[in-house]
């Protein structure tokens, strides 16, 4: 989860490194368009069974909650 970046980070990397006589600005309206991966988040519930995920119902261990779930990768914001 930690290779994500943003879009505005990865616009400034990219122009950084482009020599702006030859592209256009049109190039720099491409890149502000394109999608990024937005962090899920969600949380560990306590349920009668155990803890589960907010964002998928994976069940977790009791003890030594993950940071992130192992089923969909959300980072967890709390219990």
């Amino acid at each position: 989860m930690d290779d994500l970046i943003s879009r505005q980070a990865a616009i400034d990397a990219i122009w950084d490194g482009i020599n702006m006589d030859i592209y256009t600005r049109e190039v720099k309206e491409i890149l502000e368009e394109l999608p990024t991966a937005e962090p899920k988040s969600g949380k560990w519930v306590l349920t009668a069974d155990g803890y589960r995920c907010t964002r998928c119902n994976h069940k977790a261990q009791t003890t030594g909650l993950p940071m992130y779930c192992p089923n969909c990768g959300a980072k967890m914001e709390g219990e």
